[in-house]
């Protein structure tokens, strides 16, 4: 799966903070059921295989899927960064990646910052940064 698309399926499952028993499996049940594109056993999966989320409450799961995309944006841009440095390269394709860095690098700041507002409890703003990040 891309990362943008990766980073979707995180992103609306921060979205599904309104999970009144969380767990991994019902967040995700919620999430997939609110949005088409998600798909509920890579969400199980990506959310599942953090140390923190089989003891995890909503609050907990929202951190994890918010510090994913943080994870996951950080590692585009530095796949970004490898391609561009790739010898052989072509100035039009170093400009296209150039963008595509940029964009995941707002994409890192939204989650980070969704990332803070979800620890500070502050779900409505959480709710619109990551909501940000995948737009």
């Amino acid at each position: 799966m891309r990362p943008s698309t990766a980073l979707l399926v995180v992103a609306t499952a921060v979205l599904a903070l309104s999970v009144a028993d969380a767990t991994v499996e019902t967040t995700c049940k919620e999430a997939a059921a609110k949005d088409e594109q998600v798909n509920y056993k890579f969400c199980v999966y990506e959310l599942g295989k953090h140390h923190l989320s089989p003891g995890a409450d909503t609050w907990g799961l929202a951190k994890i899927a918010g510090n994913m995309g943080v994870n996951n944006a950080y590692g585009a841009i530095s796949d970004i960064e490898v391609l561009q440095a790739k010898p052989g390269t072509d100035a039009k394709t170093k400009v296209v990646l150039g963008q595509c860095h940029d964009l995941y690098d707002s994409m890192k700041f939204a989650f980070a910052r969704a990332y803070d507002e979800i620890n500070a409890r502050n779900y409505t703003a959480g709710k619109e940064e990551a909501a940000k990040a995948v737009t």
